[in-house]
């Protein structure tokens, strides 16, 4: 997990640390741009946990399967929930229910239209 990591270091942006396929030696000429002061484990398949986090914790992130969401343009996502492809990283920032389907709001649900695997 790399919240350890980022609780002894910090977080920085893009264009002071670009994300780039390949390995390199960690950088300590950081500007931080954020902090994290703690961080909490939910277990997998456990709504409830996921749901008291986001109430009193506030933002949660979450790993899904894209799997199926390239089609996906606004409104709540219906389609299947899997594990098998947990690849794309999401901020839960609340949740609710529209026209009695249960959902996660993610400002964070691919905003700029890219494929999502």
């Amino acid at each position: 997990m790399t919240y350890p990591c980022v609780i002894e270091n910090c977080i920085t942006s893009d264009d002071q640390y670009p994300n780039v396929v390949k390995d390199l030696d960690c950088r300590t000429d950081i500007k931080p741009v954020a902090k994290i002061s703690s961080y909490v484990e939910i277990p997998n398949d456990h709504e409830e946990a996921l749901i008291e986090a986001v109430a009193t914790k506030g933002l949660v992130a979450v790993r899904i399967d894209p799997s199926g969401m390239n089609d996906y343009k606004s409104g709540v996502f219906d389609g299947p929930c899997s594990q098998i492809n947990l690849s794309y990283s999401v901020l839960v920032v609340g949740y609710g229910s529209e026209k009695g389907v249960e959902y996660y709001h993610s400002p964070s649900m691919n905003p700029v239209r890219q494929k999502w695997y």
